[in-house]
């Protein structure tokens, strides 16, 4: 990752921290949306691969919060696309449930951590934070 986006980022432990959603549904973007507006986070959303690559370079967003299964570039394209220039946590938020899918988001080191719609939403926010807490620096 840029110094700078790394800067950026300790600079805004004291804010909002900003959670980007790429989902295809808009009723799963809005809910997850509520939910982590109502935790303090600042939330942007996308409605496909192709927009929430845009928005990750345009917004830097602290997590990703990824679908897999989208027309036209998947979950699985953004992630990679993602972990080409950046180490921004990425959680991916999906229906596979399939143990296979969930060792090849995980093992390969991509993916933060892997939950299976539907998630309860404190269950969400738990887990958002604790991705979260694991990528601030430690105060010094």
């Amino acid at each position: 990752m840029h110094p700078a986006a790394c800067y950026e980022r300790r600079c805004r432990m004291n804010d909002k921290s900003v959670i980007l959603v790429v989902d295809d549904e808009p009723p799963i973007r809005e809910l997850v949306e509520d939910v982590l507006k109502g935790a303090g986070f600042r939330v942007v959303l996308a409605k496909d691969g192709d927009a929430g690559l845009a928005l990750f370079q345009s917004e830097r967003p602290d997590l990703v919060l990824l679908d897999i299964l989208m027309p036209g570039t998947d979950g699985w394209d953004v992630l990679s696309h993602i972990r080409q220039s950046s180490d921004c946590p990425v959680i991916m938020l999906t229906a596979l449930g399939r143990i296979p899918d969930k060792v090849r988001a995980l093992d390969k080191g991509e993916a933060d951590d892997y939950l299976v719609k539907p998630i309860g939403p404190d269950e969400l926010v738990a887990r958002v934070k604790a991705v979260l807490r694991r990528r601030r620096p430690l105060a010094r």
